[in-house]
């Protein structure tokens, strides 16, 4: 039956994956490992939907443990193949709005055993392949299928696991879509108040991660950190007071870390050394310095406010 296939696919892959790591010739380049797993895999994955609208959810969780199982097999044989992890992610979808209907629309996942392959899904190529999942189209498809709380946790996983690893934010555009990656752990859910956020500690766990990702901004260019900035602001500003009264002290420290290197751009360029001079003037990062703690904190969260006015009047 389709569940012997099954079993017999993820013991070939897992028999192959090992002679491959063994002796990484044991099969030439000519032969395509993955497109023939994928062909077959596909007839497994189309078999439960033949005269049937729906899949039942009995069946579901094992034909996305064998998703899972050909995503680890693939990540493990052909390392930095984005399109083939995409490629994967896009059957699954598939298969799901086969089982569920329109991701926007139909059921979620709610089988327990199903949802946890699904976060596993999501969860494995982030930690492989970092900011190339950003280009990823039908990655944040599959994530529609999980219901709001799931999608939370998947949202919080990929910021974890991003400030784990050695990833860093090079510019705003990189900045912008990894944020909206996170949409599910970055806006108010209705229903919950402000106020009862603000006493919530998992929530301000996370929001305290999500404050974090403008650490990892990098750049040797001022004009360019202060535009992540003011991405990082806009995005945050969205969030909701609750949001705002951890994410925003990351961005008004980053802020003041500005003021002594546009400073020192400033004498270099004077100097006559071979530096471009800024675009983003002193006087432009103190206006947004203040914009933010007077417009977002004082309200959001009063006493970071006050312990960030002082180090922001004596960076002047």
């Amino acid at each position: 039956g389709g569940v012997d296939l099954r079993t017999v696919m993820c013991r070939l892959m897992e028999r192959l994956k090992h002679v491959v790591e063994n002796n990484p010739e044991a099969v030439p380049d000519s032969v395509d490992i993955f497109g023939m797993f994928r062909t077959h895999l596909q007839t497994i994955l189309e078999r439960p939907f033949s005269g049937e609208a729906g899949a039942p959810p009995a069946v579901l969780a094992p034909l996305l443990e064998l998703q899972s199982e050909f995503l680890n097999f693939t990540l493990a044989m052909y390392d930095g193949h984005t399109e083939y992890v995409d490629a994967i992610l896009e059957s699954t979808v598939q298969l799901l709005t086969k089982a569920l209907g329109d991701p926007d629309t139909g059921n979620k996942v709610d089988d327990d055993a199903a949802v946890n392959i699904v976060v596993t899904l999501l969860s494995t190529p982030i930690k492989s392949l970092g900011w190339e999942i950003l280009d990823m189209q039908h990655f944040t498809t599959l994530i529609k299928f999980l219901t709001v709380a799931t999608q939370k946790k998947v949202a919080i996983g990929m910021v974890d696991a991003v400030l784990e690893s050695d990833n860093i934010i090079e510019d705003s555009d990189q900045l912008a879509k990894f944020l909206s990656f996170i949409q599910p752990v970055m806006k108010d859910v209705g229903g919950v108040s402000s106020e009862d956020l603000m006493n919530d500690k998992e929530f301000i766990r996370e929001q305290q991660q999500v404050a974090k990702i403008v650490h990892i901004i990098q750049s040797d260019d001022t004009d360019v950190v202060y535009k992540c900035l003011e991405t990082a602001r806009k995005a945050f500003g969205d969030g909701g007071d609750a949001r705002m009264a951890q994410t925003l002290i990351g961005v008004v420290s980053r802020a003041i870390e500005l003021v002594p290197l546009i400073q020192a751009r400033e004498v270099a360029v004077a100097a006559g050394e071979d530096v471009a001079p800024a675009q983003v003037s002193l006087k432009r990062v103190f206006g947004f310095i203040h914009k933010t703690l007077s417009d977002g904190l004082q309200t959001a969260n009063p006493h970071a406010c006050l312990r960030l006015w002082l180090p922001a009047c004596h960076a002047g």
